[in-house]
């Protein structure tokens, strides 16, 4: 009996947390951002924050972009088709 009013409690606050205190799915922004910030940091610091610039700047670089990097922006496209 105490183990059910134990589990039901347990429900209960759960399905009490407001929304906003649930997870987020991570943006295509949020997922480029922390795969490529240290190639951003290497490659193109002094374009920071410029979105416009650093786009540039990586694609000037693109030989010298992290595998990581790359495989993230290759992620992202595939879920926009």
């Amino acid at each position: 009996m105490m183990k059910t009013v134990l589990i039901l409690g347990a429900v209960l606050a759960f399905s009490l947390t407001p929304a906003s205190a649930k997870v987020r799915r991570p943006t295509d922004t949020d997922v480029l951002q922390a795969a490529c910030y240290p190639d951003v940091q290497r490659l193109c610091k002094d374009d920071i924050p410029n979105e416009a610039k650093i786009t540039a700047c990586m694609k000037r670089h693109k030989t010298e972009i992290s595998r990581k990097c790359t495989e993230a922006y290759r992620t992202v496209q595939d879920n926009k088709r």
